[in-house]
């Protein structure tokens, strides 16, 4: 007859001794048993040597990521139809002229556009010179250059004035500078012609 008190039911002998009950797999050997014994901390040390590398090098790889930086364009109008009107001017308190100001409304007007249509800046009042910068801020559909150097926003490029292009699928017009259109009539001819052909 079997002893009632002798059992190999983990739940059975939890009840009875009123602590845990572990099943340990018999090792080969008492010396594998020592050997085991003896590795485990060391095994829990090179664990816990090799986590703040790990750490710091995640910490490496995010400081290594640039954070989306968020630029921002002083500039006059409303920026409605997403035309961008670039100028290059030593001014610093506004953004354009008075007299260069009057001869652009008076060609937007042409267009049947106002100045809320249009964004105007003034490369020389901004930090971030890329032309993929701007594009993203304003999201412009057209851009006007007067008097702008296309390397001085990050585009390599040679192309003659009044000839309108292509950057990034959206349309490019290059002129003179405001003034020297308004003092210029046949420049002023030329490029009208041109700007008919975007808008």
């Amino acid at each position: 007859m079997q002893n009632p008190l002798l059992s190999t039911n983990s739940a059975v002998l939890t009840a009875l001794l009123g602590s845990d009950v572990y099943h340990i797999a018999e090792a080969t050997s008492q010396s594998e048993q020592a050997s085991l014994i003896a590795n485990e901390p060391i095994l829990e040390k090179q664990a816990i040597a090799t986590e703040p590398s790990i750490t710091s090098q995640q910490e490496a790889m995010r400081s290594s990521e640039q954070a989306p930086t968020n630029v921002h364009y002083n500039y006059l109008g409303e920026n409605n139809k997403y035309i961008l009107i670039l100028i290059d001017q030593p001014l610093k308190s506004e953004i354009i002229s008075a007299k260069d100001l009057l001869l652009l409304e008076k060609t937007l007007a042409a267009l049947k556009l106002e100045l809320r249509d249009v964004a105007i800046v003034n490369l020389q009042q901004c930090e971030a010179l890329h032309f993929k910068s701007l594009k993203e801020f304003f999201s412009c559909n057209k851009v006007l250059g007067f008097g702008v150097e296309l390397a001085k926003i990050g585009i390599e490029k040679e192309v003659p004035i009044n000839t309108v292009f292509r950057i990034e699928d959206c349309p490019f017009l290059l002129a003179s500078s405001l003034e020297e259109l308004s003092n210029n009539q046949a420049q002023k001819v030329i490029w009208w012609s041109a700007m008919k052909s975007i808008f």
